[in-house]
């Protein structure tokens, strides 16, 4: 709670001398979502010891971002490559939220941006770095124009930070 007395360990997630390397935090719907082990398992908590655990595990988890009550990251489950997941905090809710390139390879989704009600991010296809969108759901989550037609890409031209800005939802 920002002071001294409000400040302390709410769960050892490596009992012992070992380190849990938290890393990579976000929050939504009143729960902060982070990485551990290290940028192996997706955790969630919402200040109490109960609710403080491990949601999922990966290869590996980064790029997390708060939208609309869900987290969004890129992911890695089985060295088949990062593509684009959501989780509401639970185990249950955590899953793929689509592959954007099939059996193609890593999309490595990155570059998160939101705004009121969409959520920007770029993607790597067989079309190159790209600029996508989604509004959480399989459907909504389509690439928002071929910038750069062909495997140029329109964004980036390799994995990278791409700084953004919005006005509303534009």
């Amino acid at each position: 709670d920002g002071t001294a007395l409000g400040t302390y360990m709410v769960l050892d997630l490596v009992p012992g001398s070992g380190s849990g390397a938290p890393g990579g935090f976000t929050h939504t719907n009143n729960m902060l979502f982070f990485t551990a082990g290290p940028g192996s398992s997706l955790w969630r908590i919402d200040a109490t010891t109960a609710g403080t655990f491990s949601i999922a595990s990966f290869q590996l988890v980064s790029n997390l971002t708060g939208f609309n009550g869900n987290v969004y990251f890129s992911a890695d489950i089985n060295y088949s490559g990062q593509d684009l997941w959501k989780s509401n905090g639970t185990v249950a809710g955590t899953q793929l939220l689509k592959d954007l390139n099939g059996v193609f390879g890593a999309s490595l989704p990155c570059n998160f941006h939101v705004t009121p009600n969409i959520l920007y991010f770029m993607a790597n296809t067989n079309e190159g770095w790209e600029l996508w969108k989604t509004t959480g759901s399989n459907a909504s989550t389509v690439q928002v124009k071929d910038i750069n037609p062909g495997n140029a890409g329109g964004v980036l031209s390799v994995y990278s930070v791409a700084n953004a800005g919005n006005i509303g939802n534009t």
